[in-house]
């Protein structure tokens, strides 16, 4: 299975459909707009960061920003919002309010079937795919500073 970071890397990439409902109090979609705006990289998709976020999860979520390969390792921010709990923290709540995450990214990833994979394996069957989506993602930001 390629890395995101070379899939990503390739002129042309189908893509498949991520779509998972997120907590509004995370922010992501904010938080994925300051990456871009500070690092300068507004020509990256929100759906390839989001694959990148969800393939570093999916490998085991270890390491550090210097272990990805370049040019995603000099994405780092100035650090994380004091006021954004943590995923876990959110998702343990009864009621969230929820906002929709819909972005195509790249099929060769096969992020979906990971996904249920992952549920399966970790027996995780009663947890949403968004809910994971949502982990990822946060604490891929959270690893990078945003």
């Amino acid at each position: 299975m390629p890395r995101a970071e070379e899939v990503l890397d390739q002129r042309f990439v189908t893509r498949e459909a991520l779509n998972a409902s997120i907590p509004v109090a995370l922010d992501i979609p904010y938080r994925f707009d300051v990456l871009k705006v500070v690092s300068g990289i507004n020509h990256i998709p929100p759906a390839d960061l989001a694959s990148i976020a969800v393939d570093w999860f999916l490998r085991g979520g270890t390491g550090t920003a210097e272990d990805m390969l370049p040019p995603w390792d000099s994405y780092r921010g100035p650090g994380v919002q004091e006021d954004i709990p943590l995923a876990e923290d959110v998702l343990q709540k009864r009621f969230i309010k929820r906002e929709p995450l819909k972005w195509q990214v790249p099929e060769a990833l096969e992020l979906n079937k990971r996904l249920s994979m992952y549920r399966l394996l970790n027996r995780l069957s009663k947890v949403p795919a968004g809910d994971i989506v949502t982990v990822a993602i946060d604490r891929w930001l959270r690893m990078m500073g945003y």
